[in-house]
């Protein structure tokens, strides 16, 4: 570790003492003992004090909970602190600027990568979905349950939630995500032609919510709901995103829930397949691997990153998956692209987004934190197809063998069914 790193280090912990020293300098134990036994457990005695006095980088669940302690205290005692010294937004964004610096070049590249999760295997529900099948498999019986079929649902009976939110309006930032946001809106007209699409950006809490719940209701052939949002990490270690009216000293009360809602759309979405995109930092906090893994349905989800702040502007998710789905893949033989090659095509963009900058100025490599891609798939979830694949006639791709697709009903796709169809 460098001496940049271990200063930087040296003043997050400074700043944490000092805001013990303003609520008395309670002993650790105290501080444990503070902390609500709710949600996930909470840090330990120990791990608290690590956080001020072991020289060692705290993960940022730790300080949230350190904070967290300190406010209870002086509220119980009293105390006649400053209140915006206990806000989780500027000690998490604090501790993504020392972050940043602590993982450096080293990680800067290392850590750009994508994991695929295949997380059960049982059978697939297939009313009211076509499939169309892989290259080379000509003359073979049709068998729905195999791995070399692609779901093709129906866009005219398939449904889009995107929402977005920016910084919390009394930082008065500007805000990248927004032309994220838009190139998404614009590409996906292009991408999939007939897909319903509901945008809402920066609403207020109630309407944030409540398309949420109403997306989960919607008994449609394939739902996607994607979050490009920022977020924090409250005290209960879930996730809350800022909306247009919310107040930035009362996280819990008036910011979208993000992690409680996402646990509602998995255990209540009626649609016979599910693609989720979080795009937002700490995506993990906002997922219930548990509940995935029991869906009964078709379903994948794609997050972005893990521990790690979430790139905005050109070098994130969002942009990234805009750029693949402008583009297409090439190296796919469908004019319709199932989610797992267009997430690879997104990793792609970002590797190739990042080595040009990294190779541009060096001195970039502490600014770029590390950005993970995750996709995690059930019943068959990587197999779902729900965009236009614009590389497939742009470099005339054939389906080997000659195959003709097996169709039940409709593909829904306009020319791209034709397509299929005359091959």
């Amino acid at each position: 570790m460098n001496e940049d790193a271990k200063a930087e280090i040296a003043r997050f912990a400074g700043d944490l003492g000092l805001l013990r020293e303003a609520v008395g300098t309670p002993s650790f134990k105290r501080m444990y003992e503070a902390l609500p036994k709710v949600g996930r457990a909470p840090a330990s005695e120990g791990t608290l004090r690590n956080a001020e006095k072991s020289g060692a980088f705290p993960k940022l669940a730790t300080v949230v909970q350190f904070v967290e302690s300190c406010r209870l205290i002086a509220l119980a005692d009293r105390l006649d602190v400053d209140k915006s010294r206990f806000r989780t937004q500027i000690w998490q964004d604090s501790w993504y600027t020392v972050n940043a610096v602590v993982n450096g070049a080293r990680k800067a590249e290392a850590a750009l990568s994508i994991t695929f999760e295949s997380t059960a295997t049982a059978e697939v529900e297939r009313a009211g979905v076509d499939r169309i099948p892989v290259p080379g498999q000509v003359g073979r019986s049709f068998d729905p349950d195999a791995p070399n079929w692609l779901w093709v649902p129906k866009m005219t009976n398939s449904s889009y939630l995107l929402i977005g939110s920016g910084a919390p309006s009394e930082w008065k930032l500007s805000d990248p995500g927004i032309h994220e946001f838009a190139a998404m809106q614009g590409q996906l007209a292009a991408a999939a032609p007939g897909l319903k699409v509901t945008s809402l950006y920066n609403p207020e809490r109630s309407v944030f919510t409540t398309a949420v719940t109403a997306a989960a209701r919607e008994d449609v052939d394939l739902l996607i709901v994607h979050l490009l949002v920022y977020s924090y990490l409250g005290p209960d270690l879930r996730l809350y995103s800022p909306c247009a009216d919310s107040v930035v000293d009362d996280l819990l009360g008036s910011y979208a829930p993000v992690t409680s809602m996402i646990d509602e759309l998995l255990g209540t979405a009626v649609a016979k397949a599910l693609v989720l995109i979080i795009d937002t930092s700490l995506a993990g906090y906002a997922l219930n691997r548990a509940r995935v893994a029991t869906l009964p349905t078709p379903c994948a989800i794609v997050t972005a990153s893990g521990e790690n702040q979430a790139l905005a502007g050109p070098d994130g998710l969002t942009s990234a998956l805009t750029e693949a789905l402008r583009s297409g893949v090439a190296n796919c033989a469908f004019p319709v692209l199932p989610v797992y090659e267009l997430t690879m095509a997104a990793r792609e963009v970002l590797v190739a987004r990042r080595r040009a900058i990294l190779n541009e100025d060096p001195r970039q490599h502490s600014m770029l934190p590390p950005l993970d891609i995750t996709i995690a798939t059930n019943h068959g979830g990587d197999r779902i197809a729900w965009a236009r694949n614009h590389a497939f006639r742009a470099h005339g791709s054939e389906l080997s063998g000659g195959c003709a697709p097996h169709r039940r009903g409709g593909l829904g796709w306009g020319d791209a069914a034709d397509d299929i169809q005359s091959r």
